[in-house]
């Protein structure tokens, strides 16, 4: 799931669904955005979609596909997780880190037109690639993998 799992408004069935259709050792894989200082700055005044931390629970009110909140990871992961695990004891959670640096903004994204010779793009994306010192400042992304226990 790229960018999907905060669109979800109420995850509590999502998990309950994916608990029972996951084979054992099936996962799901989110990459969704990241909580870091950048990409919060960026996620709170420069994206449509809501970056709400503080709400408590989980679910949330939607009448469209782009009602989201793009702090549920962070929730699920790091102020809830104690209480995931509880709910959940079926799913392992698999954190790979953060990821997806400044490239992606750089190139455009997913809709809009480069804002760097296509050349520089593929440098910087290749450094991001091979380092990570980078990465708990300017990442956009992070990703983690929810896994079914045998």
């Amino acid at each position: 799931m790229k960018d999907s799992l905060h669109h979800i408004p109420d995850i509590e069935r999502f998990f309950d669904d994916a608990v029972r259709c996951l084979s054992p050792s099936g996962g799901i894989v989110c990459v969704e955005p990241y909580w870091g200082a950048i990409a919060q700055l960026i996620f709170r005044f420069f994206h449509p979609e809501p970056y709400s931390p503080s709400l408590s629970g989980w679910s949330f009110a939607s009448s469209g596909h782009m009602d989201a909140n793009q702090a549920l990871l962070w929730k699920l992961l790091r102020r809830d997780r104690d209480l995931f695990v509880n709910k959940f004891p079926q799913l392992e959670i698999v954190e790979i880190g953060p990821l997806i640096g400044p490239s992606y903004i750089l190139s455009g994204g997913a809709t809009a037109r480069p804002l760097l010779p296509v050349q520089v793009l593929f440098w910087l994306h290749d450094f991001e690639v091979s380092t990570n010192f980078w990465r708990r400042t300017l990442a956009l992304g992070f990703l983690c993998v929810f896994r079914r226990r045998k």
